[in-house]
């Protein structure tokens, strides 16, 4: 991949698709002001209709009452122990909110003030409103074939099968009635909790602001009326419940008592406090167990030693009884002397000497006084053991003689407690549920307080709440223009081709040098462009052309390009229409000039010139045609041309042998310029091969159609075959249109006269 197609590929982003790295504020302005019949429009229609249905709408009016949910301040009695009051977390403003909002305190608000009658809640009592929507029925609109038919599949399906209507009784209608009321109050009720104060709001909505604030107040009255009912109530049945529960728990302590008498009498267990002594017995012994068998396990494991250690030679000297007893140690010394001794007079005498023969003797005397020693020592250890079992042996046998002894009285001291813990459990509770007893008995009504009180009552709202017509249609004009400027942005995403130069240049990195407009009026689909330019020379169209000419020449400062190729990604994007037109303004102007179809799969420049394709370059590079009996000349320009001729197997090879770049080195030579149509370089490959053979090469994309990413991939693979791109071309442009999008690069007609706002006109 070469380094102009990766400087191609990194125009590829999101921020070069939108021409643009940063927003430009000018081409959203611009863009808003092309559309603005869409913004406009939508504007227009949702704010109209916001309009209606505001002046549709009944105001209504909303009325607020405020409580505090907290624990009474004085308290005479410790009735929180019978009916305790509430905490003051947010969970308990959330529940005291919910039974605000309940079913049965509303009931009681639509009984106390008959709201069954009121014509604000009963739909029967309400006036007919003889409107035009009031007499519309859509019902109407539907054709009375489908209404038969709608109505027979809800028979068949079961859903209007449930035959002739029942007629209510008369206490039936009003439970109904009643119903629907209460839940019309509900649906105008509002309770909201403060998550920061235990205070709650509770608002009621009305079309009649009295009304509203009434039923306001009455839902805050019927709530601190519940709470002192719902105590009394509580406090009554809680003194109904004490006295039954003394009198029960009076004759279990009087029986528990009993009891304990009895059972004490029985097994002589008069007065135990604490453990008794033969458990103090058993602990000791069970200590002085412990420490016999330590002391056992640890003869044990001496004499264990020994005994493995008088098998091995030498291995008792290394045991530790051994090594701590004075006397061996002694006797080591001793050992120690009489060895060293030895080893002195072995430097002066010989070994039969009497000295060496006494000095040996004693040695030998001093080994078996050591050998007795370490025997005794052994036989100790061996005694110690013997003394350790026997001992843990008796203090097992006590330890056994104490716990049958204890178990004997185990049973009677553990039914006790039991019994004495019954009795101590009931009479605790007895004395309690007497206290509260007594305290119930003295509690009266009057002394009953609320855990909530009203702080404000609802006031009569001056204004209504609903709908506040002039921020309604406010938010609908904001939202219906962000509606409208989101459609736009909709519509410009959608748009996923090329508008002007700028834009073209910024999303591929490359010049344009050139801009061909379309043909509009009354020649349009009459003319060709490729003969416009002959016949009004001086029209929009052709002046693009001699613009396009002049830049091609300007393209190498060195020496202007000879041969040019002109391709594009993809069919009708103006490819042969530009290059003919082209090639017969450079022959007007005095240029010796050639155009050579080389799309060979589909020709079409025999059809621009009107002629038959039966001679051209397939027959000189595959059949040996003569180049003089190719060539042809267009005897309105003067302009030379090659057509195709007839057709081949192998267009790509034709095209890339050393024939046709020997006929192009040719051409250059006799020709001031060559011209070569080509195939779209993605639907073909043909034009590949002979990027490197030509001067320049002419990239075509076509105005608003060419979707950006078919041209960055066509260019993509020009650049990657090797090209000498000397620059872009945006063809068949609607200078109208154009104009429109203010690029500020509508051909320059401005200079001719034409204006921005004359480019229709240059155009035709």
């Amino acid at each position: 991949m070469t380094p102009r197609s990766q400087s191609l590929i990194h125009h590829e982003g999101p921020a070069a698709l939108d021409g643009d790295d940063a927003i430009n504020l000018r081409q959203i302005l611009n863009t808003l002001w092309r559309r603005k019949i869409v913004v406009m429009g939508t504007t227009l229609v949702a704010t109209s209709v916001a309009l209606l249905v505001v002046m549709r709408l009944t105001p209504l009016y909303v009325a607020e009452a405020e409580v505090v949910v907290e624990p009474p301040q004085t308290n005479i009695l410790d009735i929180k122990s019978v009916a305790p009051g509430l905490s003051t977390d947010w969970q308990t403003n959330e529940t005291q909110a919910a039974i605000l909002a309940s079913r049965v305190l509303a009931e009681k608000v639509v009984d106390r003030f008959d709201l069954i009658h009121d014509p604000a809640f009963n739909p029967d009592l309400r006036p007919k409103r003889e409107g035009l929507l009031e007499r519309f029925d859509p019902w109407s609109l539907v054709p009375e074939s489908w209404r038969t038919a709608l109505r027979d599949f809800r028979r068949g399906t079961g859903t209007d099968n449930a035959g002739p209507d029942i007629p209510l009784t008369r206490e039936e209608a009003e439970a109904e009635l009643r119903e629907f009321v209460v839940d019309d109050y509900l649906s105008r009720l509002s309770v909201q909790p403060n998550e920061r104060s235990r205070v709650i709001a509770v608002s009621f909505m009305a079309e009649d602001p009295v009304l509203a604030a009434r039923l306001a107040n009455a839902a805050a009255e019927a709530y601190i009326d519940d709470q002192i009912r719902a105590k009394t109530e509580k406090t009554k049945a809680a003194y109904t419940w004490l006295q039954d529960r003394a009198v029960e728990l009076k004759g279990r302590v009087e029986a528990s008592a009993r009891a304990v008498e009895k059972h004490r009498r029985k097994t002589g267990l008069l007065n135990v406090e604490g453990s008794s002594l033969l458990a103090q017995q058993l602990a000791e012994l069970n200590s002085s167990l412990i420490a016999a068998r330590a002391q056992r396990a640890e003869a044990e494991a001496r004499e264990h030693q020994i005994t493995k250690l008088l098998d091995s030679p030498g291995g008792v000297d290394s045991a530790a009884a051994v090594l701590d007893s004075p006397l061996i140690q002694r006797l080591r010394e001793q050992e120690a002397q009489v060895v060293r001794k030895i080893a002195e007079m072995k430097t002066q005498y010989r070994d039969g000497h009497p000295k060496m023969i006494l000095a040996k003797s004693e040695l030998q005397d001093l080994v078996a006084k050591i050998e007795k020693e370490v025997r005794k020592i052994a036989l100790n250890l061996g005694n110690e053991l013997e003394i350790a079992r026997v001992r843990e042996r008796n203090l097992n046998t006590e330890v056994a003689n104490l716990t049958s002894q204890l178990e004997s009285q185990a049973g009677a001291e553990i039914t006790l407690k039991a019994l004495e813990t019954d009795l101590e459990a009931n009479q605790k509770l007895y004395d309690t549920i007497l206290a509260r007893l007594k305290e119930t008995a003295v509690q009266d009504d009057s002394l009953v307080q609320p855990d909530a009180r009203v702080i404000s009552y609802a006031t009569v709202p001056g204004a209504p709440s609903f709908p506040r017509k002039k921020m309604i249609i406010g938010i609908a004009f904001v939202g219906s223009t962000l509606l409208g400027v989101l459609i736009v942005i909709l519509l410009e995403q959608l748009d996923s081709g090329f508008r002007g130069r700028e834009q073209l240049e910024s999303v591929t990195g490359f010049a344009v040098i050139g801009m061909t407009p379309r043909l509009r009026g009354r020649r349009l689909g009459k003319v060709a462009p490729y003969d416009d330019v002959i016949e009004r020379p001086y029209t929009a169209l052709a002046e693009a052309i001699r613009m396009l000419r002049t830049s091609l020449m300007l393209s190498n400062v060195d020496r202007s390009p000879r041969t040019i190729l002109v391709t594009s990604s993809l069919p009708a994007e103006g490819k042969t229409t530009t290059a003919l037109a082209l090639a017969r303004t450079a022959a007007r102007h005095g240029q010796k000039a050639i155009i050579i179809d080389a799309d060979l799969r589909n020709p079409t420049l025999h059809a621009a010139f009107d002629v038959t394709n039966d001679l051209g370059l397939i027959d000189y590079l595959s059949r040996d045609a003569a180049l003089n009996d190719m060539i042809q000349i267009d005897f309105k320009s003067g302009l030379h041309y090659v057509l195709t001729g007839h057709t081949a197997p192998h267009p790509t090879d034709l095209l890339g042998s050393d024939k046709m770049r020997g006929l192009l080195y040719a051409l250059r030579d006799i020709y001031d310029l060559v011209i070569i149509d080509t195939p779209p370089v993605l639907a073909m490959s043909d034009t590949l091969v002979l990027l490197r053979c030509v001067d320049k090469t002419l990239f075509l994309v076509r105005w608003e159609k060419t979707r950006r990413e078919t041209a960055l991939a066509g260019l993509r693979q020009v650049i990657d075959a090797g090209a000498d791109l000397a620059g872009l071309v945006l063809t068949q442009v609607d200078l109208k249109r154009q104009a429109q999008y203010q690029y500020g690069d509508t051909l320059g007609y401005g200079y001719y006269g034409y204006g921005r706002d004359g480019a229709k006109r240059a155009a035709e």
